[in-house]
């Protein structure tokens, strides 16, 4: 026969186990937030986006078409001192949730700093990869942030090969400063298969 006491003080017990699982569970997606997501935007912050890149260059299967471009914001610092840093931070969230409304079902979007942004994604073929990059200059240029304030992204593309991480974000970096060099609102592309 078991004794009541001793099953009400169990139940007592398992609820106050219960309640600091939650409570450990609620702490760890804290956590998880403030370490791999940019407080600005929400989007992956550094950290996390390049390692989401390492992590998917593990998983990517043979035939898979792997890209990642590296976007930055045109004449980012006279937004910032023609028209205040909290039109500058406006700017930098708009962009932001174009990349991750843009890469929702192919990839990921992530805040490489300041008003730098990395997407990595897979779609069949250079020309859906171009149709992706066209999207998103398309939809930062129709943004209306200020009536007389166009923004625009420069930006580098590349078909991820046979490369390591590191080796791929500085080819998408040399391709964002190629685009800069020729003249601003442009992206660069290295698409081909070898």
């Amino acid at each position: 026969m078991s004794n009541p006491c001793n099953q009400e003080l169990t139940d007592q017990i398992n609820a106050k186990i219960e309640l600091l699982e939650q409570k450990i569970n609620d702490l760890e997606h804290k956590i998880n937030y403030v370490v791999y997501q940019d407080s600005l935007t929400t989007l992956l912050n550094h950290r996390a986006i390049c390692t989401k890149i390492k992590d998917l260059l593990r998983a990517k299967k043979k035939n898979e078409a792997l890209y990642v471009a590296m976007f930055d914001i045109d004449d980012f610092k006279q937004i910032n001192d023609r028209y205040g840093h909290q039109t500058g931070d406006q700017v930098i969230i708009q962009i932001a949730k174009i990349l991750k409304d843009v890469t929702k079902d192919v990839g990921y979007a992530g805040r490489y700093g300041g008003d730098e942004f990395i997407i990595v994604f897979s779609v069949e073929d250079a020309l859906n990869a171009n149709l992706l990059i066209s999207e998103v200059l398309n939809r930062v240029y129709k943004l209306t942030i200020k009536t007389d304030l166009k923004v625009t992204l420069s930006g580098g593309v590349t078909k991820v090969r046979t490369e390591n991480s590191r080796e791929i974000i500085q080819k998408v970096d040399q391709l964002l400063y190629e685009s800069k060099r020729v003249g601003k609102n442009k992206v660069s592309y290295d698409l081909s298969d070898s």
